[in-house]
């Protein structure tokens, strides 16, 4: 149960941290507690700190890997294109590095203003009064994405990328169960 359990909860928490409205530090805060329980079973209860480890590196590159896949799969999917006109392209000093944010008018029945990050692929790409065409949430979860230039193999490497950490997640949890199991039963 565990071996399915923790890594299904790091990608899950991976795609909330992609939602808006707060989404994002409900994902990063069920991801600390799923990295705690997780840590705990295998470390302190299963007493197998090499799994503890592994699951702690692997779960949480799981979920910084799977959830911006997950949003940009989704999107790509299930995102109704909607055309939009780029009104503002803007960059704002971070701490080290520049932040790119662009504010598009999506041009539909009821025109929509969204102020778009990085993380909906915003960058120096698009100019003021370009025309693009964004893909929106059809559930209105996550902001509309830009479009990009990724080919279906960006996907499948990335969607690669994912699926090795969810296996070596569940691997690591499952060989901390089962060498637990063994020693026990070896005891009686």
């Amino acid at each position: 149960m565990w071996a399915l359990a923790v890594p299904v909860a790091f990608a899950l928490a991976g795609a909330v941290a992609q939602m808006r409205y707060g989404g994002r530090w409900i994902g990063v805060g069920l991801g600390l507690v799923v990295f705690a329980v997780a840590v705990i079973r295998a470390g302190a209860v299963w007493r197998r700190a090499g799994a503890a480890l592994l699951v702690s590196i692997c779960g949480l590159a799981l979920m910084f890997f799977a959830g911006p896949m997950e949003y940009a799969l989704y999107l790509k999917t299930t995102g109704e294109e909607v055309p939009a006109v780029v009104l503002k392209v803007e960059k704002d000093k971070g701490v080290k590095t520049d932040l790119w944010y662009c504010t598009v008018l999506a041009t539909e029945s009821k025109p929509t203003v969204y102020r778009l990050s990085e993380q909906q692929n915003c960058y120096d790409q698009f100019r003021q009064g370009q025309r693009v065409t964004i893909r929106k949430d059809p559930l209105g979860l996550t902001l509309p994405y830009l479009p990009d230039d990724s080919t279906d193999d960006d996907i499948r490497i990335g969607l690669y990328a994912s699926a090795g950490l969810f296996l070596a997640t569940a691997l690591s949890m499952l060989y901390g169960g089962l060498r637990r199991r063994a020693d026990r039963l070896s005891a009686d």
